[in-house]
């Protein structure tokens, strides 16, 4: 039986979706020290474990997940909490904590200990040379008249906790609304994208600027609507069938280069029969 176009198109836009947000998951695993191999390995235990959650039989789950009963079985039993997938942090924490090996190496050399003997017994995984460029990169090592020195022994995400958790909420109060929108529930949830191509990269700094004091201000007052509906007497915000239900709106600036690449075409806007602004 051949698939229906719309199902090719709407499968394909899916793809697109997924590909796409991948790509950007790339750039925070990059500025969190969280390899591609344990966002893979965090999403399919993850999304395997909430089917399971949900109480599906195994045929179930192979019908979601396309993995085999085999595949599911070890992904529900193995342990993800700690990430062993990180390279560079396990050869910077056997040199931390190996005594046979000071802060300071030379690159090579016959008597021991050098860095060569340090990759040789932790870093094979690397070649020596590009192991060594690695380290530089991430500013974890410096290299100075034929010798390397490690600057800081452990491999740590920089950004501050609080940031990546209010990232986390954003993102998951965005999705949550393009979930219900896409099952198609309504009432349909509010969810616009104002965009422009056509700003000047000069004036950029004055719009953005300008956009910041209006919605501050929009917000203040969105916030005092909000507080208006607010009870605070127990259970009154909770629904029998879906417990406590958090509810607002999410708001934020961006700015993407080269936005053919990731975002495509430029639609321009257009207003709905419903007045909406899309």
């Amino acid at each position: 039986m051949n698939e229906e176009p719309q199902n090719d198109d709407t499968r394909e836009a899916a793809e697109t979706l997924f590909k796409d947000t991948a790509r950007m998951l790339l750039e925070i695993g990059r500025l969190t020290a969280v390899t591609v191999k344990r966002m893979r390995q965090l999403m399919s235990h993850t999304q395997i474990k909430t089917l399971d959650e949900e109480g599906l039989n195994r045929f179930e789950m192979m019908a979601y997940a396309g993995f085999s009963r085999r595949a599911i079985r070890l992904m529900l039993t193995e342990d993800h909490r700690c990430d062993r997938t990180d390279l560079l942090a396990r050869f910077m924490g056997h040199w931390a904590s190996d005594p046979q090996y000071p802060n300071e190496l030379p690159i090579k050399g016959d008597t021991f200990p050098s860095f060569q003997h340090l990759h040789d017994q932790y870093g094979s995984d690397f070649t020596c040379p590009g192991l060594l460029k690695v380290l530089e990169k991430h500013g974890l090592v410096e290299v100075h008249d034929d010798k390397v020195h490690a600057i800081r022994r452990q491999v740590i995400a920089d950004s501050p906790p609080q940031v990546i958790d209010e990232l986390r909420r954003a993102l998951v109060s965005l999705l949550s609304t393009a979930v219900h929108n896409l099952r198609g529930d309504t009432p349909r949830f509010l969810q616009r994208r104002l965009h422009s191509r056509k700003i000047p990269a000069a004036r950029l700094p004055e719009v953005r600027a300008a956009v910041r004091d209006r919605t501050e201000a929009f917000m203040v007052e969105i916030l005092e609507l909000m507080d208006s509906y607010e009870v605070f007497e127990e259970n009154d915000g909770a629904s029998p069938e879906t417990g406590e239900i958090e509810t607002g709106l999410g708001i934020h600036w961006f700015e993407i280069e080269n936005p053919q690449q990731l975002i495509g075409d430029f639609p321009g806007h257009r207003v709905t029969e419903s007045g909406e602004i899309i």
